[in-house]
């Protein structure tokens, strides 16, 4: 990878077929979508919306080649997924049967089956399976709790073979962590009072380690664990006093901003070795990064 890249609010808007990176910003509360593109390393703003309701986006494939939005459409009666080919401009439009809504969305590695995070009136969040091809739905995992969008994500293992997620668990009034595998229903982990680091493709640093942290606070920035999700070990990180804000993991390593600034760098999980990879605007928040899309770049500016 070519790097540092430069991203502000002024990116103007052109086609993007694949991308490696999404961010959001927003300016007179109008957001708007900036995509790192893959194929030429330059910043452009997402030129495309999926659909005339209110729409969020949640993620990127993994291939950088979608991007996944929530839509709510018919005055907030309907809420649906929404799967975006960003080459062309068609859209896989990914409704629920029974009138719930899909709080946060994921696309596994294989791009065939996305993983839901949702909730229920009966305090159950579950996880759900939908398989592009066919267009079916199966329970993954379901549980007490709820899918709260500012305290929640879902993600995907690399292999395919695991979601990890983390709710919020109302009766101890705040959030916790589940590790299944999707291939045989079984719960391999489950954390109460931790949650996941990372944004949804973002989250795991290899097939087998996630990284833990207590509840955030206002005051401190809360201790992370990296923990084998096989045996559940745990070796405690000592990130720098100087991180404010570890955002996602990109090939093993922090992608992190330091107090007083709102660029991003890429540091080992300790907090060391940093290197600048993103010069950012204040007001602008990463949505997601493409792990492909990312590792292959190799075109700056």
């Amino acid at each position: 990878m070519s790097k540092p890249w430069t991203l502000d609010r002024e990116t103007p808007e052109r086609p993007v077929a694949r991308a490696a990176l999404a961010a959001r910003a927003t300016s007179a509360g109008v957001e708007r979508i900036l995509l790192l593109d893959a194929d030429t390393g330059r910043f452009a703003a997402f030129a495309g919306v999926p659909s005339d309701g209110i729409l969020r986006p949640l993620a990127l494939s993994h291939d950088g080649r979608y991007l996944l939005f929530s839509v709510l459409e018919d005055g907030g009666r309907t809420m649906l997924l929404v799967l975006h080919r960003l080459a062309d401009g068609h859209n896989r439009r990914l409704y629920r049967p029974d009138g719930y809504f899909d709080v946060l969305a994921a696309v596994a590695p294989d791009g065939r089956t996305v993983a839901t995070l949702s909730d229920d009136d009966d305090e159950v969040v579950c996880i759900d399976l939908v398989d592009l091809e066919a267009l079916t739905r199966r329970r993954a995992w379901s549980g007490a709790g709820g899918a709260s969008l500012n305290e929640a994500v879902i993600a995907w293992s690399p292999s395919g073979d695991m979601v990890a997620a983390t709710y919020y668990l109302t009766h101890i009034d705040g959030v916790a962590t589940v590790i299944v595998n999707v291939r045989s229903g079984a719960v391999l982990r489950h954390y109460e009072r931790r949650a996941i680091v990372g944004c949804t493709n973002g989250s795991w640093v290899d097939d087998h380690h996630v990284i833990l942290v207590d509840e955030p606070s206002e005051e401190f920035s809360p201790p992370a664990d990296l923990v084998d999700v096989r045996d559940g070990s745990t070796r405690r990180l000592h990130s720098q006093d100087r991180w404010r804000n570890s955002l996602a993991i990109v090939d093993g390593r922090f992608l992190s901003q330091m107090y007083g600034s709102s660029d991003l760098y890429l540091t080992d999980l300790d907090g060391n070795d940093a290197e600048l990879l993103l010069t950012v605007a204040a007001g602008l928040d990463l949505l997601d990064i493409a792990p492909e899309a990312l590792a292959r770049l190799d075109t700056g500016p």
